[in-house]
Formats: structure tokens, C-alpha cells, sequence
């Protein structure tokens, strides 16, 4: 072990494997999640330790324990100030002290996960593009983004570092945005997102998932973001 390095405490490690096993499996807003026994025989702890990573999981809205009916995901809505550096959905930034680089580009295949959230009613694919953006030279957020190719055929990616994306979305497709959906939670980062933003495996990091929609509900850019403590933010939670 790292001198230096503290170990999270075995229940917020198990909070953790939850949270990103609740990403993995695509669950969705509101799916049913399995019982306490299953957690406990599956990652061989005790009850009580559960316990308290579940209700570390409550306490920061990311699932919910509905009486007689047991665990699911929350279906809280999470809204952003407009004034944060988070708000931003596309590359460029108003902000000149905020910077981007395209770490990878991609063009995918819908996880059923995605075409639920796009609505593709067929082998569509997705744009992906992973971005490290920065502060005053120093890396705050990584960003997985998948963009629906069925409503933004032929984009030209690196357009997106010149203009924000909701001004490509309105004027070169014509298409008008209605509204930006955000949950967050608490997550520990990958090795790889850790080197990226220069900060521990260990880090308790906050996790933005957001849904940027059209008047019509269909959602055009869904992405995962990660932020270190670089910047400051600021957020209203809404019930």
C-alpha cells in the first residue's frame, strides 16, 4: 500500500460496487433492484455492512427503499445551476479558462441500454467520444458522451471544438432543445479515469449522468461525467 493512502472503509467500497453495478447491468430510473441477501452472498459480507452501504446509496439519491416492496433505482431529477462549469454540454466553453482534448472517437453500436434512452427502433448506432476537459491547464472532469446518430447524421466531431453542440443541434439540424436531465451520485474512478485526472483509485469523485432532450422528449446526447474537486460547483436537487 501507498504511505500516505487511506483505504475506504469496506462498506463504502461495497456502496461503490452498487453504484457502478447498477451502470453496468443498465438499470434504469425506477427498475428494481435485488434484495439485501443478494448483496450479501454475492459480495460474501455481513448484513450490517450492506446496510450501511445501502443507506450511503440512499443518502445520496442513488436508489431508494420503498416500503414492503424493497430496493430500486431513484427517480429523483437533478438540475443544474446554470452559472457551473458543469452546466456546459458541449465541448467549447464560453469560459476561457476551460479547455478540451478528444481523448478517443467512435462510432458504436446501441447497448440496449442506449437504444432505450435514443428510442432506436433499430440497429442504430451511436457517436462516442471520450473528453478530458481542463481548468487553468489542470484536468477537472472526463466525459463519456454518445450522441444519437439517428438525429445528427453525418456530424462532423471536431466541429465540436469550436462550437457548443446545442448551437450545431439548432441551427445546422434544425432541431430544437427543450431541457437537460441530470442525476448524480458519488463514484470511485477506474485506474484509467484516475490517471487521466491526476487523482486517486480511491477518490470519492462526483458522477453526473445527463439527458439533453428535445422538445419532443427524444434524447440527443447522453453522457457520464466524473469531476474532481478542481473546480468549484454548485447543484439543486428537486423532488
Amino acid at each position: 500500500m501507498t504511505k500516505g493512502r487511506t483505504t475506504l472503509p469496506l462498506y463504502l467500497q461495497i456502496a461503490a460496487k452498487i453504484r457502478k453495478q447498477i451502470e453496468t447491468e443498465d438499470y434504469m430510473a425506477g427498475d428494481r433492484l435485488p434484495f439485501e441477501s443478494w448483496y450479501i452472498e454475492h459480495y460474501n459480507v455481513s448484513r450490517v455492512t450492506v446496510r450501511k452501504a445501502i443507506d450511503q446509496l440512499i443518502s445520496e439519491g442513488v436508489i431508494e427503499r420503498r416500503p414492503y416492496q424493497g430496493l430500486y433505482v431513484s427517480q429523483k431529477e437533478m438540475q443544474m445551476h446554470s452559472d457551473s462549469p458543469i452546466y456546459s454540454f458541449g465541448l467549447s466553453d464560453d469560459d476561457p479558462n476551460i479547455t478540451s482534448k478528444i481523448i478517443s472517437f467512435d462510432i458504436l453500436g446501441a447497448s440496449e441500454k442506449l437504444k432505450q434512452i435514443f428510442q432506436y427502433q433499430s440497429e442504430e448506432k451511436t457517436y462516442y467520444i471520450n473528453i478530458l476537459r481542463y481548468y487553468n491547464g489542470t484536468p477537472f472532469t472526463i466525459q463519456s458522451v454518445y450522441l444519437n446518430k439517428e438525429l445528427l447524421p453525418d456530424l462532423d466531431i471536431f466541429s465540436l471544438k469550436d462550437r457548443p453542440l446545442y448551437e450545431i443541434i439548432e441551427k445546422d439540424y434544425h432541431l430544437a432543445i427543450s431541457h437537460l436531465n441530470v442525476t448524480m451520485s458519488i463514484s470511485v474512478p477506474t485506474k484509467e479515469q484516475a490517471e487521466w485526472l491526476c487523482v486517486s483509485p480511491l477518490d470519492n469523485l462526483l458522477e453526473a449522468t445527463d439527458s439533453l432532450c428535445l422538445s419532443d422528449n427524444q434524447v440527443v446526447r447522453y453522457a457520464t461525467s466524473l469531476y474532481t474537486n478542481a473546480i468549484d460547483y454548485n447543484y439543486t436537487v428537486y423532488k
